[in-house]
């Protein structure tokens, strides 16, 4: 073989790291033209705008950013940076369109920006969405990995964390709204379980949930029949609003066995539910 006749590379025989190619590389061309139409609104275009400006590497500016037009352009258009893009909301369709566009840069925006103003906790948040959807335990550790690694991008622990939880209370509600929702629960559950007990008690004075007690007919009526011991255990609630769950259990005659001690500190709450007027009635 003549190697002087036949380049050959070698590159590829020594390097065995394949290219990664990042989920943010679908980001280079979500703004591309006049007449570009955003079916989401105004909405889906500031987050069209934003991974753009991220993936390209530039900060920008509003200079209109209302519910019915937008007007963007880059920070450095003081130092003659001629980008910029223009849209409206349509009054009939309600979809998004682009007006005006220039794409040139005359500054040196060319490159993905690892640490970038537009990835905020909401940004963060959406793309962590079907994620925390599918797995509720994930930590923002995990996000601060996973943002790096499929996107490119580095970001504080801080706004992994509040990215995080923005994204369980748009999947699995508000912590604090859902506490508020336990009186319809409360009614719903009485209207579908009659002779159950159920029984919320609130702070009058500063209109928070204090506790809740729960016993449905079947539990009650069918302790008729178990052994007459009743069991208590407790597990603390680690959410955001700490507290205490109680669980009262019995076995049957099935010889089960079952030490279990009683904390001194659950003894009112057990005397006040767990009395015999209101078990075995």
């Amino acid at each position: 073989m003549d190697v002087d006749k036949e380049e050959i590379d070698l590159v590829p025989k020594f390097c065995v790291n394949k290219e990664t190619v990042l989920l943010s590389a679908g980001w280079r061309e979500l703004i591309r033209e006049v007449n570009q139409k955003f079916v989401g609104g105004v909405v889906e275009f500031r987050e069209a705008l934003a991974k753009f400006a991220i993936h390209h590497g530039f900060e920008y500016d509003f200079v209109k950013n209302d519910q019915e037009r937008v007007t963007a352009v880059c920070k450095r258009k003081t130092s003659g940076c001629p980008w910029i893009v223009h849209g409206r909301v349509d009054k009939l369709s309600r979809f998004f369109y682009i007006r005006h566009f220039n794409s040139v840069h005359d500054c040196d925006a060319s490159v993905l920006n690892v640490q970038h103003s537009r990835a905020s906790s909401s940004f963060i948040g959406k793309l962590v969405l079907d994620e925390i959807r599918s797995r509720p335990s994930k930590r923002p550790v995990d996000v601060l990995g996973d943002m790096k690694r499929l996107y490119g991008m580095s970001v504080s622990y801080k706004r992994a964390w509040t990215g995080v939880e923005k994204s369980k209370a748009d999947v699995f509600g508000d912590y604090s709204t859902s506490f508020d929702e336990l009186r319809w629960w409360v009614e719903a559950a009485r209207s579908s379980n009659p002779d159950s007990v159920f029984d919320i008690e609130f702070d009058h004075e500063t209109k928070r949930f204090v506790r809740m007690f729960v016993a449905f007919r079947a539990s009650i009526y069918g302790f008729n029949y178990c052994r007459p011991l009743l069991f208590l255990d407790g597990t603390f609630l680690r959410a955001r609003h700490k507290g205490c769950l109680l669980a009262a259990s019995a076995k049957d005659g099935n010889k089960g066995k079952l030490v279990q001690y009683l904390c001194s500190v659950y003894c009112d709450f057990v005397d006040m539910n767990f009395s015999p007027s209101k078990v075995l009635s």
